[in-house]
């Protein structure tokens, strides 16, 4: 309690906490339509709130009330029940205002978050002569738990079945437990621990081991896991790579890719054949890496043979398990029809054009073309649907 406005605004400038003043219009010295200006100057009216009293009542006397800052107005003689309720009002009015700036303080972090977060992610269009690669990843919330990943290995390989060198590339998508920034971070440390992997020289299935005893430290705590696909694509320099039933050749392969699961989507393989046939094995599986068993217990690596014009399409979760807004899900029989339905396409009106990166020389049954289908396509399923998952494609066209 001050017992004048110098003093009232001594206590103010010496650091004293006030939720809220009653701030009487007339006092010596100073009259409280001052205090309320000065105050002002320092302090908006939803961080201390002001009720000022007077025995005026006069509409310009409570107009000049509200210029000089006053939160709210009362004349004499008080009721206790009035100001008790005034005073509720405005306390919760300054608590919604705190918690408000609380959120928005949480936002901007978490757009920031989510910033950092998108450039640890690749160009999603890297340039490599071989092959055509695009990648898509899109959370669910501000931050995810979804990355993707490539690499072209900078030596080449010889291979001791068919002595062919060969360029070797790899790729992944991963998929971390969880949601929000546990997720975010389970995501970052999972993509560093993978990157710094490349530099190991490791079989397909031995780099997925390698990454679950890696990993474990930091999913047990919280219970998480991180489902990868990794891929590693061959494509050899001169000639093709031999292929053998037992011991005797039976063709040559122009292009191999060992696939090994731990827990994620298996890859769409469409073929660029007359068909248009679709290939997925969804017993292709393995232990989701960060629980131990994968290293305990070994992955299996699956080679399948490509030709010129094939695809491989990875996927997160988050795109079969997509919803609409009837709560159906995509499903992996719907995202393989999609996947069969693509067909090159020379008649794209001009607003479907719009997610490509490069207009110029379009190749129109390339991968690039793919995933505007498929964005396209789940997109047009969803029907604008909230969705609780991230969303992650990686297309590769041999």
């Amino acid at each position: 309690q001050a017992l004048s406005g110098f003093e009232a605004l001594e206590l103010v400038e010496q650091g004293e906490r006030f939720d809220l003043i009653i701030l009487d219009i007339m006092m010596p010295r100073m009259s409280g339509y001052e205090v309320s200006r000065r105050l002002r100057e320092r302090h908006a009216p939803e961080q201390v709130p002001v009720i000022m009293l007077t025995a005026k009542n006069q509409p310009a006397d409570i107009v000049t009330g509200f210029e000089m800052g006053a939160n709210d107005y009362l004349t004499k003689p008080v009721n206790k029940d009035e100001l008790l309720a005034r005073i509720k009002t405005l306390l919760k009015l300054k608590q919604a205002h705190q918690e408000q700036l609380k959120l928005t303080a949480i936002q901007h972090e978490l757009s920031i978050a989510h910033d950092m977060q998108e450039s640890l992610l690749p160009d999603p269009y890297p340039e490599w002569p071989d092959i055509e690669v695009v990648c898509y990843s899109i959370p669910a919330k501000d931050v995810g738990g979804d990355f993707y990943q490539y690499h072209q290995f900078e030596t080449f390989e010889v291979f001791e079945t068919s002595k062919v060198l060969a360029q070797k590339y790899a790729f992944a998508i991963g998929d971390v437990s969880g949601k929000g920034v546990s997720a975010a971070l389970l995501m970052a440390t999972s993509l560093s621990q993978f990157d710094a992997s490349l530099a190991l020289d490791f079989m397909p299935a031995e780099r997925l081991a390698y990454l679950d005893k890696v990993i474990s430290p930091y999913t047990k705590p919280r219970r998480q896991n991180c489902a990868m696909c990794y891929v590693e694509l061959r494509i050899p320099r001169r000639g093709g790579f031999a292929l053998k039933n037992e011991e005797s050749p039976v063709g040559e392969a122009q292009f191999l890719i060992d696939v090994v699961n731990a827990g994620c989507i298996p890859p769409y393989i469409k073929r660029a054949d007359a068909d248009g046939s679709v290939e997925f094995d969804e017993k292709m599986g393995g232990f989701s890496l960060g629980q131990g068993l994968g290293a305990k217990h070994g992955y299996q690596a699956h080679t399948i043979e490509l030709s010129p014009g094939d695809m491989v399409i990875l996927t997160s979760d988050g795109v079969v398990e997509a919803n609409n807004e009837a709560g159906d899900m995509l499903g992996f029989d719907r995202l393989m029809e999609i996947v069969r339905d693509f067909e090159p396409d020379t008649s794209f009106a001009s607003q479907d054009l719009q997610g490509f990166k490069n207009l110029e020389g379009l190749n129109l049954d390339g991968a690039e073309a793919m995933l505007e289908h498929l964005k396209r396509e789940v997109f047009a399923f969803t029907e604008g649907a909230e969705q609780h998952d991230d969303m992650t494609m990686v297309v590769v066209r041999v």
